[in-house]
């Protein structure tokens, strides 16, 4: 009897850890988007460029002290696995040709379905020199830092943590779990929020891309062990959307 109070209170106590620990993470997402929402009165203070290299970067060190804490400063030896490199190597080729796949799909969809969202999108102007190297900074190199060690880092450590460390595989249920929790928080992440007044607006088609990319970061990472592979996965999409909507602006 004992035992099995033992046991039940040990188990109490790692779900509410959990639950504290993904409230805290969804606490760090809402304040980020409070910060977005309060967009006139951040850049009167400073450039916008510089206002997303900041919450880029606040992302970042959140994410990275919850990653310390939650691997309880193991941080190299749980989340960089350098020899779990050959699972990304052997499919960079298949995921690169899925993301040229996804994109081209995607604009094809836009043109034929959903023409109000077509010409909005050529409307806009080709990038210039400079814009386009601080764009590819912005979107196509920080988010993927920052965002991964919040969402993938932090979030799945808090979870994975103890399996690692005792050098246990997930169950393919628990891996599966993890990818949709990861997922779905992710996308959720994506909303857009106004705080004054309160309202949430969001763009379909970045949402769907979100919670796809999400699970397969979010794969990647379990399946390697390593938080390089979902930065990688993250940046290459990030910059081939902004290459390839370059292109579409100068073809069209």
């Amino acid at each position: 009897m004992k035992f099995l109070t033992k046991r039940c209170l040990q188990m109490s106590k790692k779900i509410i850890q959990k639950i504290l620990g993904v409230t805290l993470i969804l606490l760090i997402d809402i304040l980020i988007h409070f910060c977005l929402s309060t967009y006139s009165q951040i850049t009167s203070l400073f450039h916008p460029y510089l206002r997303d290299i900041l919450i880029q970067l606040t992302m970042f060190i959140s994410g990275l002290c919850l990653y310390l804490l939650f691997t309880k400063g193991h941080i190299k030896d749980i989340g960089f696995h350098r020899s779990d490199y050959l699972p990304i190597k052997r499919s960079f080729y298949f995921i690169f040709l899925w993301m040229v796949i996804a994109l081209t799909l995607a604009y094809v969809i836009v043109y034929f379905f959903d023409q109000t969202t077509w010409n909005m999108l050529t409307q806009q102007s080709p990038s210039t020199l400079i814009d386009f190297v601080i764009s590819i900074l912005k979107t196509g190199i920080l988010p993927g830092i920052s965002e991964e060690t919040l969402y993938r880092g932090a979030l799945l450590m808090l979870f994975l943590y103890h399996p690692w460390k005792n050098q246990n595989t997930p169950s393919k249920t628990y891996h599966f779990f993890l990818i949709v929790l990861s997922a779905t928080i992710f996308t959720l992440a994506h909303l857009n929020h106004t705080f004054f007044p309160w309202k949430i607006s969001y763009d379909r088609y970045q949402l769907f891309t979100s919670f796809a990319l999400g699970a397969i970061q979010s794969h990647y990472f379990i399946k390697t062990r390593n938080l390089i592979i979902p930065i990688i996965i993250h940046n290459a999409w990030n910059i081939l959307s902004f290459l390839m909507f370059q292109l579409l602006l100068i073809l069209f």
